[in-house]
């Protein structure tokens, strides 16, 4: 699912942006529109921004640190490996 996979991006973005995008919004159209409408475009606007970070958030940092923790579970993996052959090989000797 393409929500899931964003979900975290959407979970730490969406209330700084409400507070930042959100209340910017709302301040600069409710001078020149009805500031219920202003505010249900400031929602409209808040939403469409939390997707698009969020997206980039997870095609940018959660992919490259999904990779790097692969990375760094396959070193610990042989090292331990090696680790466990020494200590078998010194029981042998």
């Amino acid at each position: 699912m393409w929500v899931g996979r964003i979900s975290f991006g959407i979970y730490s973005f969406h209330w700084p942006l409400l507070c930042s995008i959100g209340s910017l919004a709302i301040l600069w159209l409710s001078v020149v529109i009805e500031l219920r409408t202003a505010m249900l475009i400031a929602c409209g606007i808040t939403v469409l921004c939390t997707i698009l970070i969020s997206y980039g958030f997870n095609n940018t940092f959660e992919k490259w640190s999904a990779q790097m923790i692969k990375k760094i579970e396959c070193q610990l993996e042989r090292w331990c490996l090696k680790l466990y052959s020494r200590r078998v090989e010194k029981r042998f000797d």
